[in-house]
């Protein structure tokens, strides 16, 4: 081969370089890849990938490593999802500029590593009246509500609103109770509900309540829904208030207590007291069914 041929190979040589060397510089094809894997950093085989590339899907598959390599003709606006059997679903939007390589590396959870169950309250405590708690359940899986304390109720309401119902203690001392969520895949929540001892002293019946009795022709009473000792008695006219208990002692007898038949009501106060030291003052009006003007 001559000096001369020699030369023109050289030169061709250089010339085929740097039109390569050109076309790589100018090339506009974008490139979106990646690596798919567990939580743990394992490649995830045969996840979906599909790429909403403007006008454009393109659907792909990762190898058995995990991996995959899409290129697009040139540069915009993206959707990419990956998917997979058994795991929770991952998606971005990304915008590209031509000529753009972009390397994704997500790691997918399982559905029960991404489940989750959410209750803001765990330990609650009431009075011991009755009384309603309102809580949410938040969660994205499907759950169940378990009670077996009698003195609590709930409802569902809108499919995640907890409704707790309590009743009054009659009990003088402390109680408490428990509502377990029980989620899948393992997920539970407890609420412990504490109740003060109860109950507050009230008064449930008394004679001529609701006016129904004649009091001249009974012995006045007074009833209450615990055991009290009367400290303190008062009418707006003298009476003899003179007092006895009955067997349980939540009921007082007045046995001595008379309207005269010219008086039409009368004011009676009273303070009793229980065995706890809770202390219920009140007042009552009293109307005589024989009142005659």
């Amino acid at each position: 081969m001559s000096r001369h041929s020699i030369y023109l190979w050289f030169i061709l040589l250089v010339v085929i370089a740097s039109l390569s060397s050109c076309t790589e510089l100018t090339d506009d094809t974008v490139i979106v890849s990646g690596k798919i894997t567990n939580t743990s950093g394992a490649g995830l085989p045969d996840a979906d990938i599909l790429l909403s590339f403007g006008t454009t899907n393109y659907t792909e598959k990762t190898d058995p490593n995990g991996n995959f390599r899409i290129s697009l003709g040139q540069g915009g606006t993206g959707f990419l999802s990956i998917s997979k059997e058994g795991y929770s679903s991952s998606s971005q939007y990304f915008t590209l500029m031509d000529g753009d390589h972009k390397k994704i590396n997500q790691p997918l959870k399982t559905i029960s590593e991404s489940s989750y169950l959410i209750i803001d309250i765990n330990k609650v405590s009431v009075r011991n009246i009755a009384g309603t708690i309102n809580t949410l359940i938040k969660t994205n899986t499907t759950f169940e509500v378990e009670n077996t304390t009698d003195w609590i109720e709930y409802t569902i309401k809108y499919g995640n609103e907890l409704i707790i119902n309590y009743k009054e203690n009659d009990d003088p001392t402390e109680r408490t109770g428990t509502i377990k969520i029980k989620g899948k895949y393992g997920l539970y929540h407890e609420i412990v509900i504490t109740q003060d001892p109860g109950p507050y002293v009230r008064l449930i019946d008394y004679i001529g309540k609701d006016n129904r009795t004649s009091f001249p022709a009974d012995i006045p009473f007074l009833t209450f829904n615990r055991k009290v000792t009367l400290i303190g008695k008062e009418s707006a006219i003298w009476m003899d208030l003179t007092h006895e208990y009955s067997e349980d002692q939540k009921t007082i007898y007045f046995p001595k207590a008379k309207i005269p038949q010219a008086v039409e009501s009368v004011k009676v106060i009273y303070g009793v007291i229980s065995d706890d030291k809770v202390i219920l003052q009140g007042e009552l009006i009293i109307y005589n069914n024989d009142y005659k003007k």
